[in-house]
């Protein structure tokens, strides 16, 4: 049975803020606890005073109101890489009189200890509603702050649009020739967003675009810019997950400042009711991987998108559907859940659907094409790799856990136990509302096989018949360097397959695993990990170990239309 979780008030909590209100006066948060629920998950009572076993108390990393609901409290706080050694089920908010205010279910998440060969931040958020948000007090002592990537997003676009941001820089002068981009000198923009008209650029190298920005030598991207393509390029392989930097067509270095990728009109990703289906709908986009030959990273390989067609770039495959180009596809918002006896659908709060075969989940997939609708089906490999894609670039790194969330992938159930999945959107795996796309269950995806480590894909002009690439795939391992090579229907630049492997996780460049057996048969593919596989799960994960015919409590599945 799938577990819910949620955060409510206190006793003493509820007796404390409505004082507060009253006197007008504050409730000051100052740690969060977080405990094991001895051992078990339980039910959060507002008698508590405290949490049933708690295994680690520490201060407040951050703590705000919510930018779309004034009501809610946001209080946020990260369990550092040297403590662990246990297994977090519940967390309280602690008041700076000792007393607990708030209580929340949370799910199994293993915090390694060092002392176990592997270490990781572990970061925390709980959501409180209230009726007055005033009277809870939004202090932190920033010399105790544990940085998330969200809270310095957050903190330099508050800086950047403070007035005197940057008020001491030295700006060049309207009259002043700009020979070169100058790392510590800053081009002030008018109200308009552009230069003053008498600066020109006349660099022996190059041009000086009117709008343009320079932040440590690299170009600092505008809103003009959103429209050009952008890439991503593999500046060192290794290190877990690679090292990586954002370049222009020219191999130039650039800097997308907060926000800029919610601006590009292919990351304009939209949540809708398709029917009756919470379904997430990916546009169009070109691409191109390419080995740049000029810049500071000539003879490296980058990866280019762009939402309009550009020189050497192709549509990507995920938008042809039987040779004909398609404006863009959709795939669930949620895993697949049983929605009846014979269709699979995508909803918040439903256990997902496992223990059913891959022909058995397609034909589910397939069944919701009835009374005039069309287009359904399980998600295809074209359509993983365009979100893969897509994801990859906005990142700037292949580690998906890190950036956006560890996922349901620490439950210390082993699936050979009965498995512990928890029900769709309950974990913080998201991508632009896509959710759970690593952990929890595997993902069946069609279009990809693994014939006795031959790699077989369907066509990429959308026919959906599969292609003999000729290449094929490394060992199990974790991914150094992926396919490219091309040939009749078929590109596998598109794709994110492995070509080379390592066993070491500390000196793979993709840092999700890639696990295969290659023993003379077909093998079906599965993307994303399970609940209980830590750190090797993520957007890159994939899995080309069982038949078609395999079923277990950890393998599900998404729906797709076109």
């Amino acid at each position: 049975m799938a577990e819910n979780f949620y955060t409510i008030l206190t006793n003493t909590g509820k007796a404390k803020l409505a004082n507060a209100q009253a006197l007008g006066t504050t409730v000051q948060f100052s740690s969060i606890a977080v405990g094991d629920g001895a051992g078990n998950y339980y039910e959060p009572a507002e008698s508590q005073a405290a949490l049933k076993n708690e295994v680690w108390r520490g201060p407040i990393n951050q703590i705000k109101t919510d930018s779309e609901n004034p009501n809610w409290i946001i209080v946020e706080v990260v369990v550092p890489t040297t403590t662990g050694g246990f297994t977090v089920r519940e967390a309280g908010i602690i008041d700076s009189e000792g007393d607990l205010i708030a209580l929340g279910k949370y799910p199994a998440t293993y915090k390694p200890a060092l002392a176990e060969g592997s270490g990781k931040d572990l970061y925390i958020r709980m959501i409180l509603e209230v009726s007055n948000a005033s009277t809870i007090m939004l202090k932190i002592d920033p010399a105790i702050v544990l940085s998330t990537r969200g809270y310095v997003d957050d903190s330099i676009a508050e800086h950047n649009t403070a007035p005197l941001a940057h008020g001491n820089l030295p700006y060049l002068k309207t009259s002043e020739v700009v020979v070169s981009p100058e790392p510590n000198k800053v081009l002030k923009l008018d109200a308009a967003g552009k230069l003053p008209g008498d600066i020109t650029g006349n660099a022996a190298t190059s041009s000086l675009a009117v709008n343009a920005t320079y932040w440590n030598g690299r170009r600092l991207l505008d809103k003009a810019s959103t429209t050009q393509p952008i890439g991503l390029v593999l500046v060192e392989p290794g290190g877990g997950a690679g090292f990586w930097d954002w370049v222009d067509l020219d191999g130039n270095p650039v800097m997308p400042p907060p926000g800029y990728f919610s601006s590009r009109p292919e990351y304009q990703i939209s949540v809708s009711m398709v029917d009756n289906q919470a379904m997430v709908e990916i546009s169009q986009f070109y691409f191109l991987v390419k080995t740049l030959p000029s810049g500071p990273y000539a003879g490296k390989q980058a990866r280019f998108i762009n939402k309009t067609a550009f020189s050497g770039a192709k549509l990507h495959p995920a938008f042809l559907n039987g040779g004909v180009e398609i404006s863009s596809f959709y795939i669930g918002a949620y895993e697949a859940f049983g929605d009846g006896e014979t269709k699979t659908g995508s909803s918040v709060k439903k256990p997902p659907l496992v223990s059913i075969d891959f022909p058995t989940m397609v034909s589910r997939c397939n069944a919701r094409n009835v009374s005039g609708v069309t287009g359904f089906s399980l998600i295809n490999i074209y359509q993983i790799a365009a979100i893969q894609m897509l994801a990859h670039v906005e990142m700037g790194t292949t580690d998906s856990q890190s950036v956006f969330g560890r996922g349901n992938c620490d439950s210390p159930v082993p699936y050979a136990s009965g498995g512990w999945a928890l029900s769709t959107g309950y974990t913080n795996a998201i991508w632009r509302g896509i959710h759970e796309l690593w952990g929890n269950t595997w993902c069946m995806v069609q279009g990809l096989e693994n014939r006795n480590g031959a790699i077989w894909v369907w066509d990429s002009g959308g026919g959906k018949s599969f292609v003999n690439t000729g290449e094929v795939f490394p060992d199990s391992g974790h991914p150094t360097e992926m396919h490219v090579a091309s040939g009749a229907n078929f590109d596998l630049s598109a794709l994110y397959l492995p070509k080379t492997t390592i066993s070491s996780q500390d000196n793979g460049t993709y840092s999700d695993y890639f696990w295969i057996i290659k023993d003379g048969t077909t093998k079906v593919c599965y993307h994303g990990g399970y609940w209980n596989y830590g750190s090797r799960n993520g957007l890159f994960y994939l899995n080309l170990n069982n038949a078609a015919s395999s079923s277990t409590y950890s393998i599900g599945g998404r729906i797709a239309k076109v």
